[in-house]
């Protein structure tokens, strides 16, 4: 009788331990092999991110090697404009292409930029142009040859300058107003509109 019955109790013991000890370590396992999996996936991406931050760094640093090329992007798309240093390149350039400045006018800028345009049902959304534009007058004096270097030279500018109106008209020096037009030394005067861009 007694050995009828041991094998059912064998039996009912590793049921009971099966239930009580075997399976929940099992499930701590399974749930610990899970995380493991993450922390792995989670260091694969971390170094992908690290091998993508060290190539992004390598690129920033040969952008300064190659003559300041980051400085010159700056430049040609600036985030703000210097209206102070903008009219002292143009009269620099001015200068250097035998031409007089004799005024300019500043261009107004309104910074008050929305930062989102309200979407009204039925009209597409409108996107607000990341650059924005502003006007400066420059009026200049010289012979007709020394203004054509100086205006070739604003469209060569660094700075990006389109030249957007442009007239001409004898100069005669205030001091020799009797002088008659047809003898004015072949001096001209300039007013050139520029339109120069900015990122908002």
């Amino acid at each position: 009788m007694t050995k009828a019955l041991a094998p059912i109790i064998f039996l009912a013991l590793a049921v009971g331990l099966f239930f009580s000890y075997i399976r929940p370590a099992y499930d701590v396992l399974g749930a610990f092999q899970e995380q493991e999996s993450r922390v792995n996936e989670a260091l694969v991406k971390s170094n992908e991110l690290k091998n993508r931050t060290t190539e992004l760094v390598a690129k920033y640093a040969d952008f300064e090697q190659q003559g300041s090329t980051l400085t010159k992007i700056q430049t040609t798309l600036p985030d703000s404009i210097d209206a102070v240093r903008l009219v002292i390149n143009i009269d620099a350039l001015a200068q250097k292409q035998g031409v007089t400045v004799t005024s300019f006018e500043l261009p107004r800028i309104d910074r008050n930029v929305p930062e989102s345009v309200p979407v009204v049902e039925g009209v597409p959304e409108q996107v607000i142009d990341p650059v924005a534009d502003a006007t400066l007058r420059v009026v200049a004096n010289g012979n007709y040859a020394n203004l054509k270097a100086f205006m070739q030279s604003l469209e060569k500018s660094l700075t990006i300058l389109d030249i957007t109106e442009l007239s001409l008209a004898p100069y005669i020096p205030v001091a020799q107003t009797n002088v008659p037009v047809n003898k004015a030394n072949g001096m001209l005067q300039a007013s050139i509109l520029l339109k120069t861009y900015w990122l908002r």
